[in-house]
């Protein structure tokens, strides 16, 4: 389908017969319109050199990992060349995990051995531990810090010299995503992208652009209706905490109605009975 019309039906090899090609990919193209086609230009990934693989960037040589008379990790070995991209695939516990802390040193290998470019990653070798890069799927960053924040605890952590984090931090909030991907796309297609495009001509007859208005610190109610929308779709996302925040005032006002009485009753100035008698 090409902009909600059906341009091919078929099945998959009477598709690729059709046009000629390989695969789904270039047979679509193949399918385009003329116009369209006329503005494809196909992507050619670089060629390795041969220098790539003479020390594997990350080596695993029977990497193997035990919880006691479980064993996570049997035995597991791969190279990844300088420059590859290289995936893991398999379902909810397979040992994916477990790999990747045992590769980026985090966990302990029972048996076998990992290597960042020739060199043993071990469990206590914080040198080689500042080299590598890892994002983890969940806990990657600190809710409870600024982008900043985060950026500055990280640079602390990896001991980046005082005097250029100011610097770093300023360069990574200047290399979008976007802007990553569509520099490899360049790269790849060995477009120069380092040149500015001059902003086009206003036209005459456009009025003149506005300046922006600068806040206040005054009360917002759009701000307002803003928090309390986020808040109730994160409640209604949780059962568990909508759980909580609607029963648990009411567990603490039956508790405490029953549980705290200020009432004082049967006090005693003093327990000698004789000197009580005077009172009576």
């Amino acid at each position: 389908m090409d902009d909600g019309k059906v341009i091919a039906t078929g099945t998959t090899p009477e598709i690729l017969q059709k046009t000629g090609e390989t695969d789904l990919e270039a047979a679509f193209i193949a399918l385009l319109p003329e116009a369209k086609r006329a503005h494809h230009q196909k992507v050619v990934a670089r060629p390795r050199s041969s220098n790539d693989d003479a020390v594997p960037a990350i080596e695993a040589i029977g990497l193997t990992r035990q919880f006691g008379n479980f064993t996570a990790v049997d035995h597991v070995s791969f190279r990844i060349g300088r420059g590859e991209i290289f995936g893991f695939l398999g379902s909810n516990g397979c040992g994916k995990s477990t790999t990747m802390k045992m590769l980026t040193g985090l966990l302990p290998a029972t048996s076998g051995t990992a290597k960042l470019f020739g060199t043993p990653m071990g469990s206590n070798d914080m040198e080689a531990r500042r080299n590598v890069g890892y994002m983890s799927q969940a806990f990657s960053l600190y809710n409870e810090l600024t982008v900043r924040q985060n950026l500055e605890l990280h640079a602390q952590l990896y001991h980046l010299p005082a005097d250029k984090v100011d610097a770093r931090i300023k360069e990574l909030l200047s290399p979008s995503l976007e802007d990553a991907f569509i520099s490899y796309l360049a790269e790849a297609a060995g477009i120069k992208v380092g040149d500015k495009v001059p902003p086009p001509a206003q036209d005459q007859a456009s009025p003149p652009a506005t300046e922006p208005q600068h806040r206040t610190n005054r009360f917002d109610p759009g701000r307002l209706w803003a928090y309390a929308r986020r808040e109730t779709m994160e409640l209604l996302r949780d059962p568990i905490r909508l759980t909580f925040a609607l029963l648990g005032p009411l567990i603490l006002m039956i508790a405490f109605g029953y549980g705290i009485s200020l009432d004082v009753e049967h006090l005693r100035f003093t327990p000698d009975p004789q000197i009580r008698s005077l009172f009576q």
